[in-house]
C-alpha cells in the first residue's frame, strides 16, 4: 500500500509531518462543495452569484492502530490548516484542508495480533 501524508499547520516553518499508511477502503471519496454568494437588493429581491467550488475528502480507515486514531482526534481539536497529500511521495499537496468532522468510529476485533486493538474510523476534510 502507498502512504498518505499530512503536514500541519500549513505553511509553518516548524510544521509537523505525519505519514500514514493509506489503508482506507478502496479510494478516498472526493466531492465538490459549491459556495454561493447571496445578496438581497433594496427591494427585497434575492440575488445569487456562483462562487468558488471547494473540494471535500472523506477518508475511511480500517485496521489502524490506536496511535493513528488518536492523532486524527487531536488534529480535529487543533482545527488548523493541513496540507493533505493523498500520495505521500508527491511534491505538492492535493489540497490545503480543515478537518470538518471528528473521527467517527471505534475499536474493532483485533486484526494484527491478539490483544492489540485496531480501529476503524472515517474523517472528512474540506478545502480551505
Amino acid at each position: 500500500m502507498a502512504n498518505g501524508k499530512i503536514v500541519y499547520p500549513s505553511g509553518d516553518a516548524a510544521a509537523i509531518t505525519y505519514t500514514f499508511v493509506k489503508n482506507y477502503d478502496y479510494k478516498p471519496d472526493l466531492g465538490d462543495i459549491e459556495v454561493h454568494d447571496n445578496q438581497r437588493s433594496f427591494d427585497g429581491t434575492l440575488n445569487s452569484f456562483a462562487g468558488a467550488t471547494k473540494k471535500s475528502f472523506e477518508l475511511a480507515f480500517s485496521y489502524t492502530l490506536k496511535a493513528q486514531f488518536d492523532l486524527f482526534r487531536n488534529l480535529y481539536r487543533f482545527h488548523c490548516a493541513i496540507d493533505l497529500y493523498l500520495d505521500g511521495d508527491s511534491g505538492s499537496p492535493d489540497a490545503v484542508v480543515y478537518m470538518m468532522t471528528a473521527p467517527r468510529g471505534g475499536p474493532e476485533p483485533a486484526f494484527s495480533s491478539p490483544g492489540v486493538p485496531t480501529y476503524s474510523f472515517s474523517v472528512r476534510f474540506e478545502e480551505v
